[in-house]
């Protein structure tokens, strides 16, 4: 009956349980975005994001909740994105992808690919990034993402531009641009026709590029886009006039983006390219009046940014200017040997052509040496270039199998679905009872258990704990008369003493009941009572010494131990050891850490030992040992259940070389623990 009284209770408190363990995980989460977000604030210094986002990752670790987790790396990987620590942005997405495929979240899955192919894309790893973004827009068109399937289209059709595949960057592009004409934005058609616009150009089809970049612009009017990318439309629209040997129209166009607002504040980088560019056409058109000037800011804007690449296209650009309108062909040589090894330091080859190809100009008698080197780095392009549209053509087709293979199990999967939705419908009822049967027994068998669990630990507990009290009250009031006495004694002889015996016994005595209370006292409080015990017994008999010892790690103010279990042995040590010999005696205690968990006490005594006191069976020694070393060993067995310690106790004679025994040594490992 009682059980069935008790069992609500426990229902009860489980849900209270799992009411805080929610409120804490929802806590935990709130903290990792606060981080995260914190991270994002520009003041702070680079070295402070990245603590806040490592902060939040090693949190991240700990969340228990699958969902939350992964919601906590994907924001974490936006993070690590914006401050450009590309392998902690690639290992936070890497642990939502497995967290992804745990939860069979499609969507997430297919973002975890898309920033896969942002990662490859970003270093140059063309093959990779184009095998995670078709990854990513099989399963997004699958899904009916079209929004998602559309971005990533554009971006295939990116690195399509970047291997030379114009005609597969065309067919991609075009895809894109019908869906994003559905569900896109003016902005995202903007971006696809001023690549088609680059595409057209990098073909020399300059009048089909000019068009695109044309509707482009009324995109970008619509959306009322940033001034980078209307920098970005004037500065290509400008290039196309260019290479139409339309200079004026050109000149026009990059006047126009040098005088958006504030450009140079906003974009020193976008700024630094216009004026390059405007500087260069004008070269090309015979108006030099001012244009080394424009040169040199453009350099000087790109060196404080570092814009590496940037510098070597300026120093080849100074380097014709020099050459073509002052024959200056030690300068000009000069700055384009500079851009030569600062374009090969950073790898940009494309570049590097155009530098040998104006030193074979600048510099004729080595000419075939520097044609040479031009041919080299063109053929290792070209077979880059071949090998890697190998690889598109080699993931396209295992790609198409994957995708074909899909749908088929997608169709299967959707007939099996129908047939199992049908089946469940049928037993829909039965499975309900079964589930709440099953349910309830689990329950109620696990409640029962752990009732029963902690009936008997705590059963055993008290019993322990009773043994504990009897036997403080066997040994107190004997303890107690003696102390008496010896304050009667000395009341008329030695008064000063008895203050101190009075001080002491009302430390020890207070320390004794406000400990016993306790299931964990600080360690500084027990040393004090065990002192103030020694101190008493000292005087009463004049018979033993005494000493403490502690080990220097060892801060007893702040560890925390069970009370009232050293103080049973140092008794019996004064009582059953020393009192029995006839020399002088000694106590020594010894405390130190053993391990986190663990305070060591180690207790000797010079009496007669503890084996021969046994045998003797003096005063009852054996009994009175036995009980109080079984109920320590009682009281250490329920700790080391409760806190997972290795708590002891350990009793031996200690012996001379010739085996003679010379006292007794207790070992204590008390279970601890640090505030």
């Amino acid at each position: 009956m009682n059980t069935f009284y008790k069992t609500p209770i426990c229902l009860f408190i489980f849900l209270n349980l799992a009411t805080v363990f929610s409120q804490e995980s929802s806590t935990t989460h709130d903290s990792i975005v606060s981080w995260i977000e914190k991270a994002k604030d520009k003041k702070l210094s680079l070295e402070d994001r990245k603590e806040l986002l490592l902060k939040a990752f090693k949190q991240t670790h700990k969340e228990q909740n699958d969902s939350l987790r992964n919601e906590q790396y994907f924001l974490l990987t936006i993070g690590y994105k914006k401050i450009r620590d590309k392998p902690m942005q690639r290992r936070a997405n890497k642990n939502a992808l497995l967290l992804s495929r745990k939860l069979n979240d499609s969507f997430k899955i297919a973002r975890c690919y898309w920033r896969f192919g942002d990662l490859n894309k970003n270093i140059n790893r063309s093959d990779s990034a184009y095998f995670y973004y078709n990854k990513a827009f099989i399963i997004f068109s699958l899904t009916n993402k079209k929004y998602n399937s559309a971005k990533v289209l554009l971006n295939i059709s990116l690195i399509k531009k970047n291997i030379k595949d114009y005609i597969g960057s065309e067919l991609f592009i075009i895809k894109a641009i019908k869906i994003f004409k559905d569900v896109g934005t003016n902005y995202d058609l903007f971006k696809c026709y001023n690549h088609l616009g680059i595409l057209f150009k990098n073909l020399k089809q300059y009048k089909q590029a000019l068009k695109y970049h044309n509707i482009a612009s009324k995109y970008l009017d619509k959306n009322n886009s940033s001034y980078i990318s209307l920098c970005n439309n004037l500065n290509n629209t400008g290039l196309i006039y260019r290479y139409q040997e339309n200079y004026k129209q050109a000149i026009d166009n990059f006047s126009k983006a040098l005088a958006i607002d504030s450009l140079f504040l906003k974009s020193p980088r976008q700024y630094s390219i216009v004026l390059d560019n405007l500087a260069y056409t004008k070269l090309l058109s015979n108006d030099t009046i001012g244009i080394e000037k424009l040169f040199y800011k453009s350099l000087h804007i790109k060196d404080s940014i570092n814009f590496l690449s940037g510098i070597g296209i300026s120093k080849l650009h100074l380097a014709e200017y020099y050459l073509d309108i002052h024959n200056d062909s030690l300068k000009s040589f000069k700055l384009a040997i500079e851009a030569k090894n600062q374009l090969k330091k950073i790898k940009s080859y494309k570049l590097l052509l155009e530098s040998y190809d104006l030193l074979a100009k600048i510099d004729p008698k080595n000419s075939s040496k520097y044609l040479r080197r031009y041919i080299t780095i063109s053929d290792s392009l070209l077979l880059e270039e071949r090998r890697t549209r190998d690889k598109f053509t080699r993931i396209e087709y295992e790609t198409g199998e994957l995708e074909e293979q899909f749908n088929t199990v997608k169709s299967e999967a959707a007939q099996l679905e129908g047939e199992a939705a049908e089946y469940k419908r049928r037993n829909k009822r039965v499975y309900r009872i079964l589930w709440w049967l099953g349910g309830i027994i689990v329950l109620v068998s696990t409640v029962l258990t752990i009732r029963y669990y902690q009936r008997t630990l705590r059963n055993k507990y008290e019993k322990v704990v009773l043994q504990q009290q009897l036997l403080r009250s066997q040994m107190n009031p004997h303890f107690l008369f003696n102390t008496l006495n010896t304050i009667l004694y000395t009341n008329d002889t030695k008064p000063e003493k008895t203050k101190q015996y009075v001080l002491k016994l009302s430390q020890l005595l207070r320390t004794t009941l406000e400990n016993s209370r306790e299931e964990f006292v600080p360690l500084q409080d027990e040393i004090e009572a065990i002192d103030n015990y020694l101190n008493l017994q000292s005087n009463f008999s004049e018979k033993f010494d005494f000493k403490l010892t502690i080990t220097d790690k060892l801060e007893t103010e702040f560890t925390y131990v069970p009370p009232m279990l050293i103080q049973p042995f140092v008794e019996n040590a004064i009582i059953h050891g020393i009192m029995n010999t006839k020399t002088r005696g000694l106590i020594s205690l010894d405390f130190s850490l053993k391990s986190k968990e663990l305070v060591s006490c180690t207790i000797t005594d010079n009496g007669i030992g503890y084996s021969k006191n046994s045998h003797e069976g003096k005063s009852n020694l054996k009994t009175h040992k036995s009980i109080s070393g079984d109920i320590v060993k009682e009281r250490l067995v329920i700790y080391n259940k409760q806190n997972r310690t290795n708590a002891s106790l350990n009793i031996e004679d200690i012996a001379d070389v010739n085996g003679n025994t010379t006292g007794t040594k207790v070992t204590l490992n008390l279970p601890s623990y640090e505030i």
